[in-house]
């Protein structure tokens, strides 16, 4: 913004909300918003969302004027105009680069589970049977802690580990559907 390249600014802003928040973000913490055993979790996930919506919608304003701020009298806490809000700044203590990278490799990993399914020609909604081979020990770990947040975006019926090993025969590919034998 301070180099005047809107264009740039509005598609960082866009890249964001579309790609990481509401494709991995929100899929991530659906099932600790859909739960009620373990309120912390759903409170935190809450506000992480409260924040991340108020600081887009500041950050989104000079695009999209009137509808930011529409939506900014709506939601609850906030008195006049967003034009008055003060815009958001970066705080290095908001970042963590250990966690970014670990996120990273589960975002890799459900992508290449979810690629396979594709390349399959496996539909959306079944759930496979999945074995990731790992040979790094820290990756590993990293995928085991994220196991749940794994299978639920990867849609897995199992998720197993495995740090060495044969790679597993490839299933026979997809009969030709829709194919037709002429009759002579």
């Amino acid at each position: 913004m301070d180099s005047y390249k809107f264009n740039e600014a509005a598609s960082a802003v866009y890249q964001f909300l579309w790609h990481e928040f509401c494709d991995w973000y929100i899929e991530l913490i659906k099932p600790a918003l859909y739960q009620n055993q373990d309120p912390g979790r759903k409170w935190a996930a809450q506000d992480v969302l409260a924040r991340v919506l108020d600081a887009s919608l500041r950050l989104l304003h000079p695009f999209m004027p009137f509808i930011t701020e529409e939506i900014w009298q709506t939601l609850p806490g906030n008195e006049g105009s967003i034009m008055v809000a003060e815009f958001p700044r970066f705080r290095q203590n908001e970042v963590y680069p250990r966690e970014e990278a670990r996120m990273e490799l589960v975002m890799k990993v459900v992508g290449a589970v979810r690629n396979l399914r594709s390349e399959m020609e496996i539909p959306p909604a079944k759930k496979v049977e999945v074995i990731l081979y790992c040979a790094d020990p820290e990756s590993l770990n990293v995928l085991r802690e994220n196991q749940t947040y794994v299978e639920n975006l990867a849609r897995t019926e199992t998720l197993a580990f495995q740090s060495e090993g044969p790679k597993p025969e490839p299933p026979p590919p997809p009969s030709s559907r829709g194919s037709r034998s002429s009759c002579p």
